[in-house]
């Protein structure tokens, strides 16, 4: 890779060598004002004639340890919504009929006298779960029949008048749907640094006199 005068000898040359990237050897002659010799290599060693003692030494690589990698990071959890209350009904519905004397007849959930007449009757029907229609009759004391249909009308005889009403639901509209939760980005690990190294280690060698001659 290179060969030349450098000065400060060893130190110098050991220098050289850290500084160039693919050195991996160098050769310092210490009888020799600084000669250094740097090599990617070091398979042959060449000997010298004149008895000059050489330093060879070989570097090792100091790559820092790689940071732990992060934690992996969970979505965090999805909200369900709330289901919606149960449904609510007014039973505020008029049910044509022929006459004014016909009343709900099948599907019967309760028959009897209730205070407040219509509007009684009305809040019974809706506080019960499966009623759908009540027929009050408006001369007979707060007479009430619930029903949960009212497919077959029956007629009275006494010629009391009597109101019919269905129920309709009302259902709240439901919730929002949370938007979707993205999970965190992963955040990657930077790279490690180049690796440095240190050139520093020794190599044996028959003699002083011998220093890399290949790379």
């Amino acid at each position: 890779l290179s060969t030349g005068f450098v000065a400060g000898g060893e130190e110098g040359c050991r220098g050289l060598c850290t500084a160039t990237p693919l050195c991996r050897f160098f050769s310092s002659w210490k009888g020799k004002g600084g000669w250094c010799v740097l090599t990617s290599s070091c398979d042959v060693l060449h000997s010298v004639r004149n008895g000059a003692e050489i330093v060879i030494r070989g570097c090792r690589s100091l790559t820092p340890p790689s940071p732990p990698l992060p934690s992996p990071s969970l979505p965090p959890p999805v909200v369900s919504p709330l289901p919606p209350p149960p449904s609510s009904k007014v039973c505020d519905s008029p049910v044509q009929t022929e006459t004014a004397h016909q009343y709900c007849g099948n599907g019967t959930l309760s028959t009897g006298f209730v205070a407040g007449g219509e509007e009684g009757c009305r809040g019974l029907c809706t506080a019960t779960p499966l009623c759908r229609f009540f027929s009050s009759w408006k001369g007979k004391g707060g007479w009430c029949v619930l029903t949960s249909s009212c497919d077959v009308l029956h007629s009275v005889r006494n010629g009391a008048e009597i109101v019919i009403r269905g129920c309709r639901s009302l259902t709240p509209p439901s919730p929002p749907l949370p938007s979707p939760s993205l999970p965190p980005p992963v955040v990657s690990p930077l790279p490690p640094p180049p690796s440095s190294k240190v050139c520093d280690s020794p190599v044996q060698t028959e003699t002083a006199h011998q220093y890399c001659g290949n790379g």
